[in-house]
Order: C-alpha cells, then sequence, then structure tokens
C-alpha cells in the first residue's frame, strides 16, 4: 500500500509491464519466433503459387492435390474466355484497353463502368452454364480497391433480371473487406490509381490473389504501369501487380479488348444500337424492351441457388497432374 498525494492506494507487482502490450512482450522474448500458414487449403491448380513466392518466401504449398470434377470444369469456363487454347492454369486476365479514359472520380475512389459490365456479364454466363458445386451454382466474389467501384458493380448487378443470376451466390466487397472471403471464382476489377499505390502494396495484392477456390479474372488497363510515376517510368513496372500481369502473359493468360465493347446502351445492353427496340422480353413477351427492363422484374423468377446433386467423382488423372504442375 502506498499513498499518493495524500490518498492510499495499492502498487501491482504487474505495474513495470502495464505499458507494455502481451503481444510486444512476445515478440520481446527471446524464444519468439514467427510462423505461417505452411499449407495453401484454399485453393486448386497452382494458383497460391504466385502469393507464396511474393508473400511467403516461397514457403506456402499446396494442400490439394486432387481436383474435383466442378473445379475443373470451372477453369475450363475461365480459360475459355481467353479464346486461346493453349492457355493453361486457373488466372486468366483481360486487358481493357483505354478503360482508363471512362473512369470517373468520387472523392479519393475510382469506378469503371465497363469494367463492371464486363464482370457482371461473366457471372450471367457463369450461372448459366450448368456448372455446379456440390449441389449448387458456383459462388463468385467480386472485388475492387475502390468503395466507389464495389457501389457501382452492385448498381450492375441491380439491372440484371433475377432469372439471369443467382444473386444469394454473389458477393461484392472491396479487396481489404475480403480477407476472410473465399469463392469459387473470384473477379479482381483493378481500377486505376494516381501512384504506385495499391499495385505495389503488399497486402492488397495477397489478398487478391487468394480469394479464389478454382479461379481467378483479373480486369485491368496495363497502361496503370505507365502512369503517375513522375520521371521514373520503370517504378511501377516492378510492383507486385505487374508480376501478375508477366505471369499471366507467360502462361498465354492475357486477353484484350477495348472499353466500347463493354460500354452497353441501357435500352439492349449492346455496344450497338442498332437493334434497339426489336427485341422481346422473355417474360412478358412483349416487343419492344429488354428482360432487364422489364417493368415486372419483380414478378421474374429467381435462377435457384440449389440445383440437383451431380455425381463429381475424382479420379487420378491428367487433371491432377496438371494441377501440381506448379508445386
Amino acid at each position: 500500500m502506498f499513498r499518493s498525494a495524500g490518498k492510499p492506494g495499492f502498487l501491482s507487482p504487474f505495474g513495470a509491464y502495464s505499458h507494455v502490450s502481451e503481444i510486444d512482450r512476445q515478440i520481446a522474448s527471446p524464444s519468439f519466433t514467427v510462423s505461417h500458414l505452411a499449407n495453401n487449403w484454399r485453393q486448386h491448380f497452382g494458383l497460391g503459387v504466385f502469393s507464396s513466392q511474393n508473400f511467403y518466401d516461397d514457403g506456402n504449398r499446396q494442400g490439394h492435390h486432387r481436383a474435383p470434377k466442378h473445379a475443373r470444369r470451372i477453369r475450363e469456363f475461365v480459360q475459355k474466355l481467353t479464346g486461346n487454347p493453349d492457355t493453361s492454369g486457373a488466372r486468366v486476365m483481360y486487358d481493357m484497353k483505354g478503360s482508363l479514359q471512362g473512369e470517373q472520380m468520387t472523392s479519393t475512389s475510382y469506378k469503371n463502368t465497363a469494367q463492371c459490365a464486363y464482370a457482371a456479364h461473366v457471372i450471367v454466363q457463369l450461372h448459366n452454364s450448368g456448372i455446379t458445386v456440390k449441389g449448387h451454382v458456383p459462388h463468385v466474389l467480386v472485388m475492387a480497391p475502390y468503395s466507389a467501384q464495389v457501389d457501382e458493380m452492385n448498381r450492375q448487378l441491380h439491372r440484371l433480371s433475377p432469372s439471369e443470376y443467382c444473386a444469394q451466390a454473389v458477393d461484392v466487397r472491396t479487396i481489404p473487406d475480403s480477407m476472410s472471403e473465399a469463392a469459387d471464382l473470384a473477379i479482381v476489377l483493378w481500377t486505376r490509381t494516381n501512384s504506385t499505390g495499391f499495385t505495389n502494396q503488399a497486402d492488397i495484392v495477397n489478398v487478391a490473389t487468394t480469394r479464389g477456390r478454382y479461379a481467378e479474372i483479373h480486369v485491368i488497363d496495363s497502361s496503370i504501369f505507365y502512369r503517375g510515376f513522375g520521371r521514373d517510368d520503370h517504378v511501377n513496372r516492378r510492383a507486385y501487380l505487374h508480376r501478375l500481369y508477366i505471369q499471366c502473359q507467360e502462361q498465354k493468360a492475357c486477353f484484350f479488348g477495348g472499353e466500347r465493347e463493354w460500354m452497353l446502351c441501357r435500352r439492349c445492353f449492346k455496344p450497338e444500337h442498332r437493334y434497339c427496340g426489336a427485341f422481346g422480353c422473355q417474360h412478358c413477351r412483349t416487343v419492344g424492351h429488354h428482360l432487364r427492363n422489364c417493368h415486372r422484374k419483380d414478378q421474374h423468377k429467381p435462377l435457384p441457388y440449389v440445383v440437383a446433386q451431380a455425381n463429381e467423382p475424382t479420379a487420378p488423372g491428367k487433371a491432377e497432374e496438371e494441377d501440381l504442375m506448379w508445386w
């Protein structure tokens, strides 16, 4: 017991450590050792190689060595998007040339309408492809570095008819908010930045490349590697995102397109307006408006989340050998 300013008090036996947190004391301990996840049990087809090599000193190994049938089908779906039969791996990158010009800035966030339109198109294609994952439609996670892009993506999805995609199987988040998430297919919308920024942030790129279980699609405009870097044009070429771009090129997994291809008309939802009004709604059978503009959209039958359970045996073979090719 002691007195302070004339008042009685008690002296804590742990007083010497009260200003040091438990974590700091553990780190300062001579017996402290750093450990990290040694096996990646989330991803297939070598998707974890990039993060292992760049963020874990190549110490994070793949846990799964056999790919189920639905995983191979999702990989094939993504590979067909490139239009190149020689594409390998389960990660592809769509280089949307000129998309920076169509971006809009909101405060410090950017949004890109064309990139969101492409992502919505891929989701509709996937959910209507007949691919199932353990009895339900594949789950898709759409990520973006900016909140304005997340808001725009949600608006694009809201324009779709409930019969075109399963809203229950789609999640849209910023990359930092996706740290605890995982999905069968991850779509990353890389909007631009005025500096090296997120392209060279290990935590951002690491999260973006480790959320997809079976496949990933990255939508980017490669001109961000040459913008806003002062006098040295080569600074951002060493960024993590550029390394990912080079890896996709080596696997022949890069494909190219233009922004105008995805600046869609709100009447016909096509880049050309020649057919506006010359089609019929699949729901009410009325000529003159698109399914997405139907005034009875609230009556559209939603695409079911749970579908008939398919028999998807896993048998060792070439597919499993490809699963190990990058490890």
